[in-house]
C-alpha cells in the first residue's frame, strides 16, 4: 500500500494499493490491482479553465471518506471508476460530500452505496452512475444526489432509494 499526500497544500492524503500515474491541475490516480481511499478533503479548482478535474480509477474498488470538491468558472469534473479492470469485482463507497460547482460526476462500478453523508451536488452539472461488468449490481442510496438544471441518469441490476434525488429535466433510474 501506498500512501501519500497530494496537492499543493497537501489539503488531499489517500491509502492506495498502487500508483499515482499524474497530478497536476486535473489530478488523477490509478490503483491497478488495487483500491483507493481518499481519506481527507481532495479540493481542485482552476479559475481559467472551468475547474481542476479529478479522476480517479480502481481495479477493487473506491472509499471516498474525504469531501471531493471541484470549484472554477464552470466546476471540474468528478470521474470515479471501481472496477477499472471490469472484472466484476469494484465497489463505489461515498461517505463523504462529493460537490462539483458545475462539472459533471461520473461513476462505473458494479456496486456503488452513498451514505447519508455521502451528498452528491453538481449545480448544473449532468450525474450518470452506471454499472461495468457486474451480473448483479446493487445501488443503495442513502445520500441526497442534487444536479441543479443537470440530467441525472442512475442505472443498475438494483436500486434501493433512501433519500431525494433532484435535478433538471430528465431524470432517469433504470433497473436493468
Amino acid at each position: 500500500t501506498l500512501s501519500a499526500v497530494v496537492g499543493c497544500d497537501g489539503a488531499w492524503n489517500m491509502s492506495v494499493g498502487g500508483s499515482i500515474i499524474t497530478v497536476g491541475v486535473d489530478s488523477a490516480m490509478t490503483a491497478t490491482g488495487g483500491t483507493i481511499c481518499v481519506a481527507g478533503p481532495l479540493n481542485t479548482s482552476n479559475a481559467s479553465t472551468g475547474g481542476g478535474d479529478v479522476t480517479l480509477a480502481a481495479d477493487a474498488g473506491i472509499t471516498i471518506n474525504g469531501a471531493v470538491t471541484t470549484t472554477g468558472d464552470a466546476g471540474g469534473a468528478v470521474s470515479l471508476i471501481a472496477n477499472a479492470d471490469g472484472d466484476s469485482v469494484g465497489t463505489l463507497t461515498v461517505n463523504a460530500p462529493i460537490t462539483t460547482g458545475g462539472g459533471t460526476f461520473t461513476s462505473t462500478q458494479d456496486d456503488f452505496v452513498n451514505n447519508s453523508t455521502g451528498t452528491i451536488t453538481t449545480a448544473g452539472g449532468n450525474v450518470s452512475i452506471t454499472e461495468l461488468g457486474s451480473a448483479s449490481a446493487d445501488y443503495t442510496i442513502s445520500g441526497e444526489i442534487n444536479s441543479g438544471a443537470g440530467d441525472i441518469m442512475i442505472a443498475a441490476d438494483n436500486i434501493d432509494l433512501g433519500a431525494n434525488i433532484s435535478g433538471g429535466t430528465g431524470i432517469n433510474g433504470i433497473v436493468l
